[in-house]
């Protein structure tokens, strides 16, 4: 019993709410009257069907038609593959053109102007003695 009571505590709110809803969804149904005849006055379309007695039902002797062929896919055609030694022939050398060129000279660092002290510029806080 400790554990129901325990959680009816820890849900209280949410109980509390569930049952307003409940009583008031009872009211509302009680409060709705009756389904009446007399609302609705134009019946509707009405459909209606028969069968002529006279129509032959009966079954021919023609099978019934194939169903329609599915039209394959075309599949794709392998790739030839190349012989073994177009494979392992290694990578053409690079030209002559590049090993006799000379190395590029390392850039020269750029001479920056002295900057003057920015404790020179500053004023003075208190006046020298």
């Amino acid at each position: 019993m400790g554990r129901v009571a325990a959680f009816f505590r820890r849900y209280r709110v949410a109980v509390l709410a569930l049952a307003a809803s409940a009583g008031l969804h009872a009211a509302i149904l009680v409060g709705i009257p009756p389904r009446t005849e007399g609302l609705d006055d134009e019946p509707g379309m009405v459909y209606t069907a028969s069968l002529d007695p006279a129509a032959d039902f009966t079954a021919t002797d023609a099978p019934p038609p194939a169903p329609a062929r599915r039209a394959r896919r075309p599949h794709a055609k392998p790739r030839p593959v190349p012989p073994p030694e177009a494979i392992a022939e290694p990578i053409a050398p690079p030209p002559a053109t590049v090993a006799s060129a000379p190395e590029p000279k390392p850039p020269e660092p750029a001479v920056e102007e002295p900057k003057p002290e920015v404790v020179a510029m500053a004023q003075p806080v208190a006046p020298a003695p």
